[in-house]
């Protein structure tokens, strides 16, 4: 997990808080075995806001009652209640572990908001809700490239620290991955193969290299996520692979970094 700086960057990136707070205990473990600096982004794709401006809507609840939808207003607020968890959060592993953090709001399509914001970070951490009680593997997703070598030490890493094994799967690499000496390792030919196998899996993190990928969109990597059902972590987001444009500029930034 080593960085050309002293420290490692890591941007932790979610669309809610309850996506993004099993990804941030992650981050706090990791930052308490190594230097680090923390970041958040939380970007309001505005779907919600979508649905309820819609006249006439209603919601069915647990109960299978229909419901009047919350107001704009309402959902504005859950957003803000839910930037001012994730701001906190970060703010107290920060405190604990002295690093230097910091944190913003975009509005936008998710992945690419976060590949655009992840410009200048060693590491994209994408959260995603818990899903398992019980610890699981890390996941190397390997490809046929020279560079996968820098995912893999990721993932090691990365098993160190949560005390787990490390599953290689292998898309295409061409090479004989039964090694005894290494991580486990499944080989499938096609990305739904690779997704199907991943859904399989009882993972605590997925480790991704965009720069060693066939992977060429945002819905892949959002594919990849939804498979994965736990934080990924990508590496080479900075590069991206979808145009940011239509993403708006930060309108919320909280910067707290040591002098």
């Amino acid at each position: 997990m080593s960085a050309p700086a002293s420290y490692t960057r890591i941007l932790i990136g979610a669309g809610c808080f309850a996506d993004a707070e099993t990804a941030i205990r992650l981050a706090d473990r990791i930052a308490a075995s190594l230097p680090a600096e923390l970041g958040g982004v939380l970007v309001d794709e505005g779907l919600m806001i979508d649905i309820v401006s819609l006249p006439g809507q209603r919601v069915v609840s647990s109960a299978g009652v229909l419901q009047v939808p919350p107001s704009v207003r309402q959902v504005h607020s859950l957003i803000e209640a839910d930037a001012k968890a994730f701001r906190s959060r970060l703010s107290a592993i920060a405190r604990t572990r002295t690093v230097k953090w910091s944190f913003e709001q975009r509005s936008g399509e998710l992945i690419s908001g976060l590949c655009e914001a992840a410009k200048g970070w060693d590491i994209l951490l994408l959260g995603y809700r818990e899903m398992h009680k019980r610890p699981g593997q890390v996941v190397v997703v390997a490809f046929a490239s020279p560079r996968v070598e820098k995912a893999r030490k990721l993932a090691n890493d990365l098993a160190c620290v949560l005390k787990a094994d490390v599953l290689e799967l292998c898309l295409g690499t061409g090479q004989d991955t039964g090694e005894t000496s290494g991580p486990r390792s499944i080989a499938v030919n096609t990305e739904r193969e690779l997704l199907l196998q991943l859904g399989r899996i009882n993972a605590s993190a997925v480790v991704v290299d965009l720069a060693a990928s066939p992977l060429r969109s945002g819905d892949q990597l959002r594919h990849l996520l939804e498979a994965a059902r736990c934080p990924v972590f990508v590496l080479g987001a900075e590069q991206g692979f979808v145009t940011a444009s239509h993403v708006e500029k930060p309108d919320l930034t909280d910067d707290h970094r040591p002098k």
